[in-house]
């Protein structure tokens, strides 16, 4: 058979996915420095995805993956997200018009 298409993932690769979250925590007002909070909580997501596909964690769509470790990270730093500005970016809502959904639903290109 004939290859018919060519298909690869380029997010992390073509979109710069770490600025719009830089951008969100600064936006926010998150205590702590935002590139630093950006790539601690990016390092979250494997290992969360490692639970769900080991079945060691219930399915869940990466929006609600993304606030399980959001939440976790902002815990572990003594923040409590619910009272926090950052709290309305991760809604599960896509019409929240919030800072993190508009950064992270669409990144930047790195061009």
């Amino acid at each position: 058979m004939a290859v018919r298409a060519l298909v690869f993932d380029v997010f992390g690769t073509l979109v710069d996915w770490r600025s719009g979250i830089v951008d969100a925590f600064r936006a926010t007002h998150v205590p702590g420095e935002p590139e630093e909070l950006a790539d601690a909580w990016r390092a979250r997501y494997r290992p969360i995805l490692a639970e769900v596909n080991n079945r060691a964690r219930p399915w869940g769509n990466f929006d609600e993956l993304r606030l399980v470790t959001l939440q976790d990270l902002l815990t572990e730093r003594g923040i409590d997200l619910r009272w926090h500005a950052l709290a309305c970016c991760v809604s599960h809502s896509a019409a929240s018009g919030s800072v993190l959904q508009r950064n992270t639903g669409r990144p930047a290109p790195y061009w």
